[in-house]
């Protein structure tokens, strides 16, 4: 049986979080602007829906996270959550610069793009596999 291990959470990275929150003061900014100058009906309304868009940017970046347990990959995000368990992959690769998981039915799950081509998460999933086999 394999040994319990910590597990090791990943996070967009903090110039992400600071894009998103910059994102959502510059459309709050502006719907502001367009709401006091009566330009028009339609700056104002489409500033407020980007306002909206950039508020679940800065929630999601704030959601969204990669867990990696001792025996599953749970990735969380602000709409959908998915636990992976580690028996069920066949391996850890690179592909286009994103971290992917091949799973023994066939198909494929790539993580999200933030995490991009991290050696860390790759090794780390790679090593637990590893961990796996070797116990069974």
């Amino acid at each position: 049986m394999a040994s319990k291990q910590p597990a090791i959470e990943y996070r967009p990275p903090r110039w992400l979080v600071a894009l998103a929150v910059s994102s959502f003061a510059l459309f709050a900014a502006l719907a502001g602007f367009f709401i006091q100058s009566s330009e028009g009906i339609h700056y104002t309304l489409a500033s407020l829906v980007l306002t909206l868009l950039a508020a679940l940017g800065v929630v999601e970046v704030l959601v969204s996270r990669i867990m990696l347990e001792s025996d599953s990959v749970l990735v969380r995000s602000l709409f959908r959550s998915q636990r992976i368990l580690l028996r069920d992959v066949e391996e850890v690769r690179l592909d286009g610069g994103r971290t992917c998981l091949r799973l023994k039915s066939g198909g494929w799950k790539k993580l999200p793009e933030w995490l991009g081509a991290s050696m860390s998460v790759r090794h780390r999933i790679g090593n637990r596999l590893a961990q796996l086999d070797g116990s069974e």
